[in-house]
């Protein structure tokens, strides 16, 4: 056996190179990817609940409260307590969010046409379709119920 026999090896490494191009492209606006993919989820969701943004971006509820933070601190996102569950928050993007939100995916579409740039729109699609796939199976991880 190779190690480039195994999925998790070339998953991996386009994982590594995924990272790289997002670092490289938004290297001078201090907005990670979790940052930004929490930017596109409120964007499209507005009022959206902190708990129902960690269950999107499938992170800790914990870890949301950093996100939204660090967001906050720079005035990209607004959280507005609810009236009737003061525990509660509805989040909301700034103005300056969604120009830094279209920025960083402008970028990103740039990048990624240069790393995509030998396969075909059908190829892309199925790329999407086939990753959706591997991450949806992952709800099930008990070693039991993946034997033959």
């Amino acid at each position: 056996m190779n190690i480039t026999d195994l999925i998790g090896y070339h998953l991996r490494r386009a994982e590594a190179v995924t990272k790289s191009d997002y670092a490289k492209v938004t290297f001078d606006l201090n907005i990670s990817p979790a940052q930004f993919s929490a930017l596109v989820v409120i964007a499209k969701n507005p009022g959206l609940m902190q708990s129902d943004l960690a269950d999107a971006l499938g992170i800790d509820r914990s870890a949301v409260v950093h996100l939204i933070d660090a967001l906050e601190a720079q005035h990209l996102v607004i959280r507005e307590k609810i009236k009737t569950n003061r525990r509660k928050y509805l989040l909301y993007i700034t103005d300056e969010g969604i120009k830094i939100r279209n920025d960083i995916k402008r970028r990103l579409d740039d990048s990624n046409e240069i790393r995509l740039k030998n396969l075909t729109l059908d190829e892309r699609e199925q790329l999407m379709h086939l990753l959706k796939m591997i991450y949806s199976n992952s709800n099930s991880t008990d070693p039991k119920q993946h034997r033959s």
